[in-house]
């Protein structure tokens, strides 16, 4: 996230403009973390009140999901949560003491309202039901003065510095009060001064659009987790972390952030239907800058299905900014349900996408989906998450599905750091048991002087009597054989020895900092020895001392992955149909 430099170098105070005791944490929590102790911290929290404490059913699910039967005493507690989690890291808090959505009331209800209310409190709430009015998204006329008035407030607190940066929700859900809390920083600070945050846990759901992204041409920002430290956080708030975070797991996710772009960029699309030296030049210049590289998005993959799966045609949108090549989609024209597809090179072969952006200004990816669009029906598989987020909000009429999910590791501090004590007692017992008869030997390159011993392996593995071995399939072997024409250091080519005999493999692709774990296999026999993770703790150690940060144990999702780490992603497809 670019923008950080200049908050530190400036030594901005960062303001947090959170509606509720726990928003600014669950969204943005890593983020504050990094931020600790380099600059001033504050959260601004609005709504921190229950008002009359009277329960609609609504009111009473929520107390329910929290195991409280008092509004008061539950918010007593979330307040007194959020100050202990925020002190923690240095932020200085404040608390509006507005009441939230599900206990705000009409300002005058008539007067068979108020009779009615005595019986059933939804007649003199402004926001009776959950679903209906509080994620509508909808402001409601007595709603509005809000706007004006935390606005007033939020300026109050933070003055007239100039050397401020206010964050808020962008309002993803939809949540009437992210939104009264959205138009209130807009209000106070102007579009341009804000850095919105996408909304945790709301922002999981990829296919309700936020429109106000669109509408308002906001950029990505994409703030990585490197730590378990922002679970820790998270995990501060008891009363209520069970019942917003379906799964921790997505705390290992990305915080993502929107900002306005202040100077607008022109792009122009052009199409390729053939590869020249100069398209390639600029095509590694952009993969060695991008941050968004993946081994599947390489000049070298789609050289190598170019050879291996022979299309009849190809089709490259390629992006400039000027002469400077800012985008590229390179793909196949195939059939899908027997209909003419544009979609990605490497039938099921590939891991990620092979859409490689700049960065991620989302006029780049409109533009060339929206050229894309024009030649007809496309299905694109493996987007990783932010960029299928900035083609679903932009573009009409294009459809989004979920993919698949991709484990991976940070592997510093230390790689070993999420393995359990029963298995690292397991994995030790059979080191000591069997000290001097391992030895990992790792390989860069010659995938065709090591084929043999794999396919070998992989013929005597649990895969083989599941019917999941892939060495057999020769159009695998003839693309990596392609692979390595190409780039004869594509592979890293990992073999596990047992009193000299290779026992287990692993093999992938280092691209950048990164090492992408992409297949494995172990010979039945040995199981008893636990090769498989084994070989995964040896490999672990040898990425360290070659300075690789982070391994991609590639898509699917399994226990033994998680047996080392909790991170994850989720992968999307989308497509069109002309």
């Amino acid at each position: 996230m670019e923008e950080i430099k200049s908050i530190i170098e400036n030594k901005t105070k960062c303001f947090f403009v959170s509606p509720h005791l726990d928003d600014a944490v669950f969204s943005a929590g890593e983020f504050m973390l990094y931020l600790s102790g380099k600059v001033d911290i504050a959260v601004i929290n609005i709504f921190t009140s229950c008002g009359d404490a009277k329960n609609s059913l609504s009111a009473r699910a929520y107390l329910k999901q929290c195991q409280s039967d008092d509004a008061k005493k539950l918010f007593e507690v979330r307040i007194d949560e959020d100050q202990r989690t925020l002190d923690s890291i240095d932020a200085k808090v404040y608390n509006l003491g507005y009441t939230e959505a599900l206990w705000r009331r009409k300002k005058a209800p008539h007067i068979v309202r108020k009779i009615l209310a005595k019986y059933l409190v939804e007649f003199d709430r402004l926001h009776p039901i959950y679903r209906l009015d509080i994620n509508s998204g909808k402001v409601k006329k007595e709603d509005e003065e809000l706007i004006d008035k935390i606005a007033q407030e939020i300026k109050q607190i933070t003055g007239n510095s100039k050397n401020i940066q206010i964050f808020c929700p962008v309002a993803n859900g939809d949540h009437v009060d992210h939104v009264l809390v959205r138009e209130a920083c807009r209000k106070a600070f102007g579009g341009d001064q804000l850095i919105y945050w996408s909304d945790v846990p709301y922002s999981l759901n990829i296919a309700k659009k936020n429109s106000y992204i669109k509408d308002n041409g906001l950029k990505t920002r994409v703030f990585e987790i490197k730590s378990d430290r922002k679970i820790k956080l998270c995990q501060l708030y008891e009363s209520q972390f069970k019942q917003v975070i379906p799964d921790q797991k997505i705390l290992y996710r990305p915080e993502v952030f929107y900002l306005n772009e202040k100077n607008k960029r022109s792009f122009q699309v052009q199409i390729k239907t053939s590869i020249d030296g100069n398209l390639l030049v600029q095509w590694k210049e952009l993969w060695n800058e991008s941050p968004f590289k993946n081994f599947f998005n390489s000049p070298a993959w789609f050289l190598a299905c170019q050879r291996t799966f022979r299309p009849k045609s190809i089709f490259i949108l390629a992006c400039f900014e000027d002469t400077k090549m800012v985008g590229i989609l390179p793909l196949f024209i195939s059939k899908k349900y027997q209909v003419k597809t544009y979609v990605c090179p490497g039938n099921q072969y590939f891991d990620n996408s092979s859409v490689l952006l700049i960065d991620q200004n989302p006029d780049i990816l409109i533009s060339l989906i929206d050229e894309l669009s024009k030649y007809g029906n496309f299905y694109l598989c493996e987007l990783e998450q932010t960029i299928a987020n900035i083609a679903h909000t932009f573009i009409k009429k294009l459809g989004v599905t979920k993919s698949s999910i991709c484990v991976y590791l940070p592997l510093m501090p230390d790689p070993c750091r999420y393995i359990s004590t029963r298995n690292n007692k397991v994995i030790l017992k059979t080191l000591k048991e069997e000290q001097g008869n391992f030895e990992l030997k790792t390989f860069s390159g010659n995938m065709r002087g090591h084929m043999e011993t794999i396919a070998q392996i992989e013929s005597e593995s649990p895969k083989k009597a599941e019917d999941k071995d892939i060495f057999s399939d020769p159009l695998l072997r003839e693309l990596y054989i392609n692979l390595e024409k190409i780039n004869e250091k594509s592979f890293t080519i990992n073999l596990l020895y047992y009193k000299n005999e290779p026992i287990c493999y692993r093999y992938g692709f280092i691209y950048g900092n990164t090492y992408l774990d992409s297949n494995t296999a172990y010979k039945s026999t040995h199981s008893y020895l636990i090769p498989g993770k084994i070989a995964a703790l040896f490999l672990l150690g040898e990425l360290v001392k070659m300075g690789i940060g982070k391994i991609d144990f590639s898509r699917g999702d399994n226990r033994f992955k998680r047996e080392f780490t909790p991170y994850s992603y989720q992968q999307y497809s989308i497509f069109f149909s002309s």
